[in-house]
């Protein structure tokens, strides 16, 4: 039997990918979708993380799922992504990832963020009621336990994986250009 491992967003839950789970389960996979570090609690502990911690989870998960499956394949969301492609770069025997709305490089603009990042208030409203784009998406934002706003350490430990993936990236290898989600 085949396993995928499913991480989730930034501040967001397993929650995410509840109909996935469903769907790959009745295709015949083993799946596990770990809460990451400091997620689905309130924002004051999301500060507290460190990427290190984020990368621990993600690669012990492989490991636990590996341990009793052929074959893992890794699917991302966000963070997850970023986490799955560090996965890979480790050389750890993954059948294959697929990332959704992966972010691995910064814009400049993003760049130049960074410098002002001493400025910014300890929390930086990250989806509010005032925001006519991300207004619909509230209610669906709190049942997974997304928080409206997000600690600026955070978001400092995401620059710092960002930064930590795009080194490693030149260790990927591809060998595999796309992955049927069916019974194998």
């Amino acid at each position: 039997m085949f396993g995928i491992i499913l991480l989730h967003s930034f501040s967001s839950t397993p929650k995410e990918f509840d109909n996935l789970i469903i769907y790959l389960k009745d295709q015949g996979f083993y799946t596990l979708a770990p809460l990451l570090p400091r997620h689905g609690t309130i924002p004051e502990e999301l500060a507290s993380v460190n990427y290190k911690e984020w990368l621990f989870a993600a690669e012990k998960a492989f490991k636990d799922l590996n341990s009793y499956c052929q074959g893992v394949y890794v699917i991302g969301q966000t963070l997850g992504a970023v986490l799955a492609l560090n996965i890979v770069s480790n050389q750890l025997r993954i059948l294959g990832i697929i990332t959704l709305s992966g972010y691995i490089r910064l814009s400049r603009w993003q760049k130049l963020i960074k410098p002002i990042f001493p400025f910014l208030p300890h929390m930086i409203p990250f989806a509010t009621e005032e925001s006519r784009l991300i207004t619909q998406f509230l209610d669906q934002w709190t049942q997974n336990k997304t928080y409206r706003n997000v600690p600026k350490r955070s978001f400092l430990e995401v620059y710092n994986l960002l930064s930590k993936t795009n080194r490693l990236l030149k260790k990927i290898e591809q060998q595999f250009t796309y992955f049927i989600l069916r019974k194998l």
